[in-house]
């Protein structure tokens, strides 16, 4: 791919500035006292769970259905949560 093809036009950067700018403001809305923007070049990343599911709260700070232990009615749906060690 030439550098040409892979350069952002204006019409893209402006929708991702749209974007970024609007997360931010759902995030404060959200209780947000601070947001972080990461300028990440495009790409796809593997992200490795780090919650770890279980029947204890000794060994694993999701139950059984991803609702965290500790913070009521806060349930964990992406990758984060770990139900087998597999993965």
């Amino acid at each position: 791919i030439d550098v040409a093809r892979r350069q952002r036009d204006p019409r893209t950067l402006a929708n991702r500035e749209f974007m970024a700018a609007r997360a931010a403001e759902i995030m404060r809305a959200a209780g947000a006292r601070k947001v972080y923007r990461m300028d990440w070049a495009p790409l796809l990343l593997h992200v490795h769970s780090s919650m770890r599911m279980g029947a204890s709260p000794a060994d694993s700070v999701l139950g059984a259905d991803a609702q965290a232990r500790w913070v009521r009615r806060l349930y964990i749906a992406d990758n984060s949560a770990l139900p087998n060690a597999l993965g």
